[in-house]
């Protein structure tokens, strides 16, 4: 059975992915463009379920579908939701979860 766990490279862009080559299948379907292992952020690494993760976004809307008790208004204005790896697995399943760049 695959499990689905989260990945991150060296920008950091973070992925729900099954392993780094379903990462990286991921990253290339978001940006629309090959993935180069020196250009593009090196390779992919799973992360710790337990590990937490934050999502930072300036537009509410990002935030629709996360649970309200972890949405936080941050002081720069901006919205944020820290929960483990796991949970953002169970709640957004395989795809793109965010960028540093973005």
């Amino acid at each position: 059975m695959n499990t689905l766990h989260v990945f991150s490279n060296e920008v950091p862009d973070w992925v729900v992915a099954y392993d780094s080559d379903d990462a990286v299948k991921i990253w290339e379907e978001t940006y629309g463009e090959k993935y180069n292992l020196e250009e593009s952020g090196g390779e992919f690494i799973q992360e710790s379920d337990d590990h937490r993760f934050t999502l930072f976004s300036e537009n509410q809307d990002d935030m629709k579908g996360l649970p309200e008790d972890c949405i936080e208004l941050a002081q720069d204005e901006s919205f944020r939701c820290r929960m483990t790896n796991k949970q953002w697995i169970d709640i957004k399943g395989r795809g793109f979860l965010g960028s540093a760049e973005c």
